[in-house]
């Protein structure tokens, strides 16, 4: 079984031994939309990442996320976000020449968005709050081994999407739900082709097409004093259309025209966290 899998499991063992031992209630009645909560979790996923009929990258990150969510004027909701996750995966592609090419590759993402949202209470222990935003995304795709090169790959997108809350009767358990659609704006890649072929430039392709999508759902068990622990499985996916082409040159000479492929991202995953 792969390390991080059994890693996972483990750390699912220990968070369901928490949570069947909590049994401590909080001094007061808990709030359906909570006000002033920090989140810091432990993530793990599972990406696959594909130019259809020329290559794919697929394999375990892993790393930390956070998060700070309050209330404006009772029904006004904000929240920041910010995560983490580096690793490696598996590169199966080919090199220009058409022969296949197999590597492994160092990866780090970065994602930061920002959500505002309005609360609306469809029972005393229900609610929904659909909300918008922005999102800024950072891919450092590192490809190795003969005619590897560095990748950047950036997407500025906007959120939109719905997050359902609802709490148990006792206020010790409380359910999440969350489905949204992201909205490319602009993207960028980046990609560092000397590293691969001596003399050659830096080429950087706009990308204005894209779409994505992605779910979760939570559970969040209250272990007294403010404190709560949360587990999310987490599914997400990226569609994002061929680039702008770029000059592919050389010393500053044109050589050719260069362009990033049409590609998806699929990536699903679990948080393991602790809320205060």
């Amino acid at each position: 079984m792969n390390a991080v899998p059994r890693f996972l499991l483990r750390l699912l063992a220990l968070a369901l031994l928490a949570v069947m031992a909590g049994t401590a209630r909080a001094e007061d009645p808990p709030r359906l939309f909570p006000h002033n909560v920090w989140e810091l979790a432990y993530q793990v996923e599972h990406v696959e990442y594909e130019e259809s009929g020329l290559m794919e990258e697929i394999g375990w990150l892993q790393g930390v996320a956070g998060s700070f969510e309050t209330r404006l004027a009772e029904r006004a909701m904000l929240q920041l976000q910010a995560e983490a996750v580096t690793g490696g995966m598996d590169y199966d592609g080919h090199y220009s020449d058409g022969s296949p090419a197999t590597t492994d590759t160092d990866d780090f993402i970065f994602e930061a968005r920002a959500l505002a949202g309005w609360d609306f209470r469809l029972h005393p222990q229900v609610g929904l709050t659909p909300y918008a935003g922005l999102g800024w995304r950072y891919w450092n795709d590192m490809i190795r081994g003969a005619g590897g090169y560095e990748r950047e790959i950036v997407y500025w997108y906007l959120p939109l999407g719905v997050q359902a809350t609802a709490l148990s009767g006792d206020g010790l358990w409380r359910l999440g739900a969350r489905a949204e659609y992201d909205h490319l704006l602009w993207g960028q890649a980046t990609s560092h082709l000397g590293d691969a072929v001596a003399g050659w430039d830096t080429v950087e392709n706009d990308q204005h097409s894209g779409w994505g999508l992605r779910a979760s759902i939570s559970a969040e068990r209250s272990l007294g004093s403010d404190w709560s622990l949360v587990v999310e499985p987490f599914f997400s996916y990226w569609d994002i259309a061929k680039s702008d082409e770029a000059d592919l040159t050389s010393g500053g000479r044109v050589i050719g025209r260069a362009w990033e492929p049409a590609n998806t991202t699929t990536t699903w995953g679990l948080r393991l966290g602790a809320k205060y």
